[in-house]
């Protein structure tokens, strides 16, 4: 009996080692973040941004005794990225180790009259993108919370289709609660770009409403890269 209360206290003492260094808990996970090392109302600490006073838009809110981000966007778009360089013990996340990629998302407010489709129009309510290496701009698939778009749909981006979109959510339907994403992004690259992929480069998050000229208001959450 000892030995076995030995041996849990071990390992409970190299999870709460692995927690403080921000190492995955699981060989089988690569955590991106969850936020909890962030402070309240400030930006998250390992995330750059892009775009004009980004503290305007994203802040780490709580719920709960959780942190999560906040996004909160009007008639603006600003990028939050976090190099995936350092992540898996600075490993880097090879797409084959680790195919999918996880999150929590809640939208609140949809841009007005948005569409992907539409370069005028192309905002949306909530994004997350695993951006591969190669010359600007770097091959992208996206993944939104549309507007109007019919979930399942793909599509390349009006700007460019180094960047192609993949529906995960649309419209009102469960505006408000928190949702939680899986997705193959492995899969997805091959089968959009036709090609193997490289190391992922980076995670990024948008929540935009600048071609509307309207809001977006969403939630972010506990995003990691796992094995199947």
């Amino acid at each position: 009996m000892l030995g076995k209360n030995v041996g849990r206290y071990f390992r409970l003492l190299a999870l709460f080692c692995a927690l403080g260094q921000g190492q995955p808990l699981y060989a089988d996970e690569a955590l991106v973040e969850d936020f909890s090392q962030d402070a309240q109302d400030k930006l998250p600490k390992n995330w750059k941004s892009k775009g004009k006073k980004p503290e305007d838009d994203y802040k780490i809110q709580s719920e709960n005794g959780n942190l999560y981000l906040h996004a909160d966007s009007k008639s603006k778009d600003v990028w939050l990225g976090i190099d995936a360089e350092k992540l898996n013990g600075g490993k880097g996340i090879r797409p084959k180790e680790f195919p999918f990629i996880t999150w929590r998302w809640r939208v609140h407010t949809l841009p007005e009259g948005a569409d992907e489709k539409i370069k005028a129009k192309q905002d949306s309510a909530a994004s997350v993108y695993v951006i591969f290496p190669g010359l600007p701009p770097p091959k992208t698939v996206k993944y939104v919370w549309s507007a109007g778009q019919p979930e399942g749909t793909t599509l390349p981006s009006p700007y460019t289709s180094r960047t192609q979109m993949v529906v995960l959510r649309s419209g009102k339907a469960k505006l408000g609660e928190w949702i939680t994403e899986k997705v193959n992004y492995y899969e997805d690259y091959k089968k959009l770009f036709k090609e193997e992929p490289g190391k992922v480069r980076g995670v990024s998050i948008l929540s935009d409403s600048d071609a509307t000229k309207s809001r977006s208001v969403a939630d972010y959450d506990d995003i990691k890269f796992s094995t199947p």
